[in-house]
C-alpha cells in the first residue's frame, strides 16, 4: 500500500502484492551534503549549516537510522556507502533536498586537453551487451514495469529473460526505444538480386532486440512502448538442451503478447519460434513487409498482418497504422510522419494506411495489468501500449517509485 491506497504496480502475475521491505522510519539522524556552499567540507560536522561538501563523506559516515540529506548541484563522485539499513525501521537513505534537483555523475570533467603519445590503440575487452537480465526458474513470477529502457547503444537487447521454464512473468507498462544491437555489419551476409529469396531461415548476425526470450515459458508481454529496434520488438527461441538432471529444456511457448504498440523495428515487430504461441491486440506502426514472424518448422513465415490472422489465428483485434511518437526529455508526443510504405520494386500498388491515431479502438483489458504506467487504473476497453490516453507530453520518466520484482 502507499499513502493508504492500493500500488497496482506491484501486483504480481499470480495475483499477489510484492511484498515491499519497507515500513515508515524514524531516523536518528541527519546528514547534510552541499557541493555549491562555499563553506562545505568534508571536515565538517554534517550539519545543515556545516555541510559535507561530498555523498561519500556522508556515505562513509551514515550508520542504520541516518537520513542524508543533499542539496541541488552535480555530484562528481562514484559513492560507495560504507553501511547499509539492518531491518525496515532501520535503514540509511539518500535523498534529493526537498524541491531540489541532483544528479551523480561518476566522471571528471575536463576542460584541458594535450595529444597522447607512446600508445597502442587496442580492442577493448568484452564487457556485457544486454540490458535489464532475469535468468533461472528462480526468476518465475517475475514483474517488470514502469521503466524506460533509452538508447541501447551497443545494445544486444533491452530485456533478456533467460529460461524460465515453470511459472508465469510479466512484462508491461514499459518504454523501450531505441535498441541498436551489437554486430558487425560487415558480417551480415549479402544477397544480390533475389538470392536471398529462398533461404529457409534469416541469418543471425543482426540483433538489437526490446525484448529477447530465451526458453522462457508462459511469458506475457502486455502494454509496453517498443520502438526502433534495430531487430525486433520481441524475439524468443528455445534452448531445448539446456536441462541437467531431471530438468527439461525451455521451449519459449505459451508467451502471450498483447496490446503492445510495435513502432519502426528495422527487421520485424515479432518471432516467434513456433505458433503455440499467443498474440492479440497488438499495434504495428511504420513497419516494413514481412514484420510478423514464425521460425519453426523451416521455411520461415515472414507475414503482414491480414496473413498474420489468416495462418496464424493471431491480432484479431490489432492494427497496423502509419503514424509515429516522439520522444524528448522524457514526454512522449503523437508524431505525423509525412513517408509512405516503401514499395517493392516493380509497379506500385495503391497502399491505405490509417493516420490517424483517433481511429485506433481501444481493446480488451489485459486481468494482469490493472493500469497504465502512470498509476491510473484501467475501466473497460483499453487503448493498446502503457498509456490510458495519447497525450501530447506523455510523461515516461516518473519521480515515484518504480515496482521492479
Amino acid at each position: 500500500m502507499m499513502n493508504g491506497r492500493a500500488d497496482l504496480s506491484a501486483i504480481l502475475p499470480d495475483g499477489r502484492e510484492f511484498d515491499f521491505w519497507e515500513e515508515d522510519c524514524t531516523y536518528t539522524h541527519i546528514l547534510y551534503v552541499d557541493c555549491q556552499d562555499p563553506a562545505a567540507s568534508d571536515e565538517n560536522d554534517g550539519s545543515k549549516d556545516a555541510p559535507f561538501q561530498t555523498i561519500s563523506r556522508a556515505a562513509a559516515l551514515a550508520s542504520p537510522g541516518t537520513k542524508i540529506l543533499i542539496r541541488a548541484g552535480i555530484y562528481r563522485e562514484c559513492v560507495r556507502p560504507a553501511a547499509g539499513g539492518t531491518d525496515p525501521t532501520h535503514m540509511i537513505s539518500y535523498e534529493a533536498y526537498p524541491g531540489e534537483e541532483v544528479c551523480i555523475r561518476a566522471s571528471e570533467e575536463v576542460t584541458d586537453f594535450s595529444e597522447s603519445t607512446g600508445w597502442k590503440l587496442r580492442p577493448l575487452p568484452e564487457f556485457s551487451d544486454r540490458g535489464l537480465t532475469v535468468s533461472g526458474d528462480h526468476s518465475q513470477n517475475t514483474r517488470i514495469t514502469s521503466n524506460l529502457f533509452l538508447d541501447g547503444i551497443e545494445q544486444r537487447e533491452a530485456i533478456f529473460i533467460e529460461c524460465t521454464k515453470e511459472g508465469t512473468n510479466l512484462i508491461d507498462n514499459n518504454v523501450i526505444w531505441n535498441v541498436e544491437g551489437r554486430f558487425d555489419p560487415s558480417e551480415v551476409p549479402s544477397e544480390p538480386g533475389s538470392s536471398g529469396w529462398y533461404k529457409m531461415k534469416e541469418h543471425d548476425v543482426v540483433n538489437g532486440y526490446g525484448v529477447y526470450c530465451e526458453g522462457t515459458d508462459r511469458l506475457i508481454v502486455a502494454h509496453n512502448l517498443i520502438g526502433k529496434c534495430r531487430h525486433s520488438g520481441y524475439y524468443a527461441k528455445p534452448v531445448s538442451f539446456r536441462m541437467g538432471g531431471l530438468e527439461r529444456g525451455g521451449t519459449s511457448r505459451k508467451a502471450r503478447i498483447l496490446n503492445n504498440i510495435f513502432y519502426d523495428c528495422a527487421e520485424a515487430a515479432i518471432v516467434f519460434p513456433t505458433q503455440d504461441n499467443e498474440s492479440e491486440g497488438n499495434l504495428f506502426l511504420c513497419m516494413s513487409g514481412g514484420y510478423l514472424r514464425v521460425m519453426y518448422p523451416a521455411p520461415e513465415l515472414c507475414l503482414d498482418l491480414d496473413t498474420w490472422r489468416e495462418f496464424c489465428g493471431y491480432d484479431l483485434t490489432g492494427n497496423s497504422a502509419w503514424f509515429g511518437f516522439r520522444l524528448e526529455d522524457g514526454k512522449l508526443s503523437l508524431e505525423e510522419r509525412k513517408d509512405s510504405p516503401v514499395h517493392a520494386p516493380g509497379p506500385a500498388k495503391p497502399v491505405q494506411v490509417l493516420r490517424d491515431p483517433s481511429k485506433i479502438r481501444k481493446r480488451k483489458q489485459v486481468s494482469c495489468v490493472p493500469a497504465d504506467i502512470t498509476g491510473r487504473r484501467h475501466t473497460g476497453k483499453v487503448l493498446p501500449g502503457p498509456f490510458s490516453s495519447w497525450e501530447d507530453g506523455m510523461t515516461v520518466i516518473r519521480t515515484e517509485r518504480n515496482a521492479l520484482s
